[in-house]
């Protein structure tokens, strides 16, 4: 969908609404080319099992999870965690860790229960 929009365009579109968080997927910070920064002033790369990366250089390491079933709904339960923790004041390194430990939560259901 990224590509048949336009990536220039999306990040024009995206840069005009000057988001304070930006979520990517890493095939998205990919295609997007988000090396050193992103279109937010904290763009966070979410890579499933592999480091968070916030933009440019900080990388917060992704602990094991054992038994993993289903990976619906543990992007979104990975914000809802990092902004919940943003809101209570939570740095965002700290705030990344939200996020993982309440993504791990809905890996070992189907589906995208909590």
């Amino acid at each position: 969908m990224l590509e048949a929009f336009g990536t220039g365009r999306f990040l024009d579109v995206v840069g005009s609404l000057d988001p304070a968080f930006f979520f990517a997927s890493a095939a998205e910070a990919d295609l997007l080319e988000l090396t050193g920064g992103g279109p937010a002033p904290v763009t966070v790369v979410k890579a499933g099992a592999e480091p968070v990366r916030i933009l440019p250089s900080v990388e917060i390491p992704v602990p094991a999870v054992e038994g993993v079933t289903d990976t619906t709904g543990a992007g979104d339960a990975f914000a809802a965690g990092f902004l919940a923790a943003w809101c209570d004041g939570a740095p965002p390194d700290d705030a990344a860790r939200a996020g993982i430990a309440l993504a791990a939560t809905v890996l070992t259901r189907p589906g995208a229960a909590a």
